[in-house]
C-alpha cells in the first residue's frame, strides 16, 4: 500500500513539474506616485493574490517598475499593482480596464490580459498606476459579440490592423465570462486612425465581411483624438447583435462563366455563407451560367465567387465584394466571372511580358510577379523575373498564352510572402486599386491576342525606364483638360521629345516623337482617365492625369 501512494505521488509531481507556463512581463509607471518604502508589487491569481510576494523592481532612474513572472499558458491572467506591499495601498483600477464592465456585463474588478502560448515574453505594457494605458498611449477596448455565428473556431477569434501590423492570429481576443460570447481584447495606441477586421480563426480567409455601411475600403476604421475607446459590435455587423431571430431567404447566385478560362468547377465564398472557406458549390447550366440558392440571414451579405481547378480555388480580384442585403427571396442580377457587367468576348490567349525596374531599389535575391493569373493565384503561385541582358536593373519573365481577359497583379522584391509592393507614395496610386486588405493590386485587360509587355517602376505607376529622370511637373501644361478628340501638351524653358500616353491599367494607347515646345495629340475614340507621359529634350520626365470625353 505505501508502494502504491508513493507511485501515486511520484506521478503527482511529474505532472505539476510539466505545467506548462509563459514568461508575463508585469510593469506599472509610477509617474506622480510617492513610491512606498515597502516598494511596488503585483498580486493576481498567477501568485495566489498575495499581495507581499511578488516586488517589482525600478528600470534604472525611470518610473517604470517591472517584474517578469510564469503564469500558466491559454489562460486569463488577473492582478493589480500595489504601491507597498499589502491591499490597503492597491491601485484604484477603472472601470475601463476592469475584467467585469459595462461591455461584458460581467462583475470583476481586477485587471486582466490573455496569456497564450509561446516562448517569447508577453509584455503587457508599463500602464499607469490606477490608469489605463502607458505615458503618451491611449487604450481601445475592443469587443466583438459572436452570439450570431453557427461556431467559433477552434482557433480562437482574433483581431488584425494597423495597431499589430495586420497579423491575423496574432492578436487573440478573450471569452472573460461564459454567460456570453463577446470576446475582448485591449491595446495601446499613440493618437491616430487604424483600420482593422476581426477574424474567426487565425487567417485572413477566416475574416469577417465589414458591412459597406460602416467600412473603409473594406475594413473597420478606429480614430483615436485625446481619449480611450470602446468598440463593441456584432461579428459581420455594424452594430450590437439584435436579439430577435433574423428573417432568412432564399438568394439564388449567378455567375456567367463563358468567357472565363481553364478551370473544373465554380463555388461561393462569403462572410455570412460559409466564413469566407468556399465550398459551396455551383451547378452548370446552358450558356455557361452557374447557380446556387442558398437561405440566408436578412443581413449584409459580402461574397465573391471562385473557379476551382485540381482542387486550387482562383478568386475573383474585384474590389469591394460583391453585397446583397436581402429583404425577400431574390434572384441576383448575373454577371460575368470577375466583373460587375455582362460578359464580352475576350481575345485568344496571347504571351504578356511582366518587366519591373528597380533602379532605385535595393535589389533582392530574388524578383517576382505574383497575380490572380497564375495557378494557384497569387503568393503560391509566383512567377520569378529574371534581369535583362541590357540592364540589370530591369527584371522580366513573359508568360506564355495567358488567358484571362482581365487580371490583377503586383511585383515583389523578394520573398512574396513576406515583400510586395505598397505604393507608399499616394501621389503614385493611379494605376492600382485597392484589395480589401489595406494594399493595393495593379490591373490589366487585354485586348488582343498581340504580345503585350506591361513595364513599370517599382512601387510607382511611372512607366519603367524613367526612375532616374527629374520631374518637370511645374512646366508641363496640358489643355484642354477634360479633353475631345485631341489636346495641347507644352513646355516652359525645354522641348518635348516624346509623348507616351497610356491607360490606368499600363496599356499603351498613343506614342509620340517631337522636337517642340509644343505638340498637339490626337486621341480621337477614347474615353476615360488616361496618364500623359512627357519626356523632354534634356532628358527630364514628368507624368499628368488626363480625362478624355
Amino acid at each position: 500500500m505505501k508502494k502504491l501512494l508513493l507511485i501515486a505521488l511520484m506521478a503527482s509531481g511529474i505532472s505539476g513539474a510539466f505545467a506548462q507556463t509563459k514568461k508575463v512581463k508585469f510593469s506599472v509607471d509610477m509617474t506622480g506616485q510617492t513610491v512606498s518604502s515597502n516598494g511596488v508589487h503585483v498580486a493576481g491569481n498567477f501568485q495566489s493574490w498575495k499581495p507581499e510576494t511578488t516586488a517589482l523592481t525600478q528600470e534604472g532612474s525611470s518610473n517604470i517598475y517591472s517584474v517578469i513572472a510564469d503564469v500558466a499558458e491559454n489562460s486569463v491572467v488577473e492582478f493589480k499593482f500595489i504601491n507597498g506591499n499589502d491591499w490597503p495601498q492597491g491601485e484604484n483600477i477603472p472601470a475601463f480596464s476592469q475584467k467585469g464592465n459595462s461591455v461584458n456585463g460581467g462583475s470583476n474588478g481586477n485587471r486582466w490580459a490573455y496569456v497564450s502560448t509561446g516562448t517569447d515574453t508577453l509584455d503587457l505594457g508599463a500602464v499607469t498606476f490606477s490608469g489605463t494605458a502607458p505615458t503618451g498611449k491611449y487604450a481601445i477596448k475592443l469587443a466583438v459579440d459572436m452570439a450570431k455565428e453557427s461556431a467559433v473556431s477552434s482557433n480562437g477569434v482574433s483581431v488584425a490592423g494597423a495597431f499589430q501590423g495586420w497579423s491575423p492570429g496574432k492578436t487573440l481576443m478573450t471569452n472573460l465570462f461564459s454567460s456570453n460570447k463577446i470576446y475582448e481584447v485591449i491595446v495601446f495606441v499613440s493618437a491616430g486612425t487604424y483600420g482593422y477586421k476581426f477574424i474567426n480563426g487565425n487567417i485572413w480567409a477566416d475574416a469577417e465581411s465589414v458591412p459597406s455601411g460602416c467600412a473603409t475600403n473594406g475594413d473597420r476604421t478606429i480614430t483615436i483624438g485625446t481619449s480611450d475607446e470602446t468598440i463593441k459590435v456584432c461579428y459581420g455587423s455594424c452594430s450590437a447583435c439584435p436579439t430577435a431571430p433574423i428573417p432568412k431567404y432564399n438568394i439564388t447566385f449567378r455567375v456567367d462563366m463563358s468567357t472565363s478560362c481553364d478551370f473544373d468547377t465554380v463555388d461561393i465564398a462569403g462572410g455570412k455563407i460559409n466564413g469566407w472557406s468556399g465550398g459551396t458549390y455551383l451547378t452548370k447550366g446552358a450558356n455557361g451560367i452557374w447557380s446556387v440558392t442558398l437561405l440566408l440571414d436578412s443581413s449584409e451579405i459580402q461574397y465573391k465567387f471562385r473557379k476551382i481547378k485540381k482542387g486550387s480555388p482562383s478568386w475573383e480580384s474585384i474590389d469591394p465584394n460583391r453585397v446583397v442585403t436581402p429583404y425577400k427571396d431574390t434572384t441576383m442580377a448575373l454577371h460575368c466571372f470577375d466583373k460587375n457587367t455582362l460578359c464580352t468576348p475576350v481575345p485568344s490567349p496571347s504571351d504578356v511580358t511582366f518587366k519591373v525596374d528597380l533602379t532605385n531599389e535595393i535589389i533582392a535575391d530574388s524578383v517576382f510577379v505574383i497575380g490572380s493569373f497564375t495557378s494557384p493565384q497569387w503568393q503560391d503561385g509566383k512567377i520569378k523575373l529574371l534581369p535583362d541582358a541590357g540592364n540589370s536593373n530591369y527584371y522580366s519573365a513573359t508568360v506564355t498564352k495567358l488567358c484571362p481577359g482581365s487580371f490583377s497583379y503586383k511585383f515583389c522584391n523578394g520573398d512574396p510572402k513576406s515583400v510586395e509592393e505598397t505604393f507608399p507614395d499616394t501621389t503614385q496610386r493611379s494605376c492600382v486599386s485597392g484589395n480589401g486588405l489595406g494594399g493595393f493590386n495593379r490591373g490589366y485587360t487585354r485586348t488582343s491576342a498581340s504580345p503585350v509587355e506591361i513595364f513599370y517602376m517599382y512601387n510607382n505607376c511611372k512607366v519603367g525606364g524613367t526612375a532616374n529622370t527629374v520631374e518637370l511637373t511645374n512646366e508641363v501644361s496640358i489643355a484642354p483638360n477634360p479633353a475631345v478628340g485631341s489636346f495641347n501638351v507644352s513646355l516652359a524653358g525645354s522641348k518635348i521629345s516624346k509623348i507616351v500616353v497610356t491607360s490606368l491599367d499600363g496599356r499603351v494607347v498613343r506614342s509620340l516623337s517631337a522636337n517642340d515646345a509644343s505638340m498637339n495629340v490626337n486621341v480621337n475614340g477614347l474615353n476615360g482617365i488616361y496618364l500623359v507621359n512627357i519626356t523632354d529634350n534634356l532628358g527630364r520626365n514628368a507624368t499628368k492625369k488626363i480625362v478624355l470625353q
